[in-house]
């Protein structure tokens, strides 16, 4: 029977309640599942796996991320935080400048984290699910962002929110239907990018942005 790489740690649904020290020994780890496991708690020792490339904490019941997670700088592949209890990320999280996928759905977040439009290289944001009311104008930082998924979500004000670039001005059919056809618009409109309906059901074929409602 092949031995696990010492590059991969899957530990997803084991019942742990809380991740074991001997973990963060492991700094060769790149890739870490923790998911679906009852943590209510990750150490600061995280700090340790700075090879790390992907990280699941997803469907546990955290209410921080641990302010090391900024040390990652190697995370380049996923973040997966969502399914948690969380209504704040640490201003470290901002440090993880070549993050491709972040997922912060089934949360409690109220607005998006500011630090999260630090994330110069995102292509895939998800914050489905979550009690939000805006987004910051400064979302339109995420020059790079392809999929941004916003459905189930309270109310969407877009308030200060401007249009740059080359937006061009048409709301999806879902949008409508959920009488949110201006505000989540106008909020498409603050990245500069091409909301398209098609979007919706497939992938684009050419460069733009993707915003799931």
């Amino acid at each position: 029977m092949p031995k696990p790489s010492p590059r991969n740690l899957n530990l997803w649904k084991r019942g742990l309640g809380r991740v074991p020290e001997s973990v963060w020994d492991e700094t060769e780890l790149e890739t870490l599942v923790l998911a679906d496991n009852g943590l209510t708690e990750v150490s600061e020792s995280i700090g340790r796996l700075k090879r790390l490339r992907m990280l699941d904490l997803g469907h546990n019941q955290l209410t921080a991320v641990p302010e090391a997670i900024g040390e990652l700088e190697g995370l380049t592949d996923f973040l997966y935080l969502h399914d948690n209890r969380l209504t704040a990320l640490p201003t470290s999280i901002g440090r993880l400048t070549k993050l491709r996928y972040l997922n912060l759905s089934e949360n409690a977040f109220s607005e998006l984290p500011e630090q999260v439009t630090l994330l110069a290289n995102l292509f895939e944001l998800r914050i489905s699910d979550n009690q939000l009311t805006f987004l910051p104008n400064t979302i339109g930082r995420l020059g790079r962002l392809r999929e941004l998924h916003l459905r189930n979500n309270i109310y969407w004000s877009a308030e200060g929110i401007e249009a740059t670039g080359s937006a061009r001005q048409s709301v999806s059919q879902p949008a409508r239907r959920a009488g949110r056809t201006a505000a989540a618009g106008e909020a498409g409109f603050a990245l500069g990018r091409f909301v398209r309906t098609a979007c919706l059901a497939r992938k684009p074929r050419r460069a733009g942005l993707c915003l799931y409602l």
